[in-house]
């Protein structure tokens, strides 16, 4: 079942924070820590603000925290920036993408969901496995890949031609002008983070990680 998407009414204020952080498991007396990564990659963290909100908006963001659980939900997050501007969104380099899996369809395929959304499939628009940019067209008729925008909920959807399909071994990435995606994530803060102001308007920051 598809994941609820993160709710584009209210918009939030912009500029907004952007961070990444790679999470780790530790163990261990103080004295001698052991910490383990536990991912390859960066995960993204944004903050979006949020300034004299009415009563209607802020039920509408309680209503959705309060329909994923609070920080115990997982949802889909689709980034605002450019939301009115034509091409859409900033240049995001290296978005982790997949782990390949060495599969493939009947047709010698493997599809995967970007975390992009309104990609700009141009010169900017760069694959790669493992640092390596995998070209689109080796030219002679043979396309490498494709792209196009009927993944699950909008989002932008990569089909891997052979004998490309990324293996077992490889990290994809993705350098795209777009909107971001976090294909999962979660509220970091674990009460709603608001406080009402007369007359009736609210002001907070609500804090969003993306989930691997």
């Amino acid at each position: 079942m598809p994941l609820s998407v993160y709710p584009s009414d209210p918009l939030p204020a912009v500029p907004y924070e952007w961070s990444t952080y790679r999470p780790i498991a530790s163990s261990g007396p103080a004295w001698r820590p052991v910490t383990r990564a536990l991912t390859r990659f960066d995960c993204s963290t944004v903050r979006l603000p949020y300034f004299n909100l009415s009563w209607e908006d802020l039920e509408d963001l309680l209503t959705f925290w309060n329909s994923v659980g609070g920080a115990n939900g997982i949802f889909m997050f689709i980034d605002f920036l450019g939301i009115n501007d034509t091409p859409v969104g900033v240049l995001w380099e290296n978005l982790y993408v997949c782990v390949g899996d060495s599969t493939t369809g009947s047709d010698g395929t493997a599809v995967y969901d970007l975390p992009c959304y309104d990609a700009t499939v141009d010169a900017t628009f760069k694959i790669y496995k493992n640092g390596t940019e995998l070209v689109r067209d080796e030219g002679g008729g043979h396309i490498n890949y494709t792209v196009d925008t009927t993944g699950t909920n909008g989002v932008n959807e990569i089909t891997f031609n052979d004998p490309h399909r990324p293996l077992t071994t490889e990290i994809v990435a993705v350098t795209a002008q777009c909107r971001r995606v976090m294909l999962q994530a979660r509220f970091v803060d674990q009460r709603f983070p608001f406080t009402l102001r007369e007359p009736w308007s609210a002001t907070g920051t609500l804090s969003i990680m993306e989930v691997r």
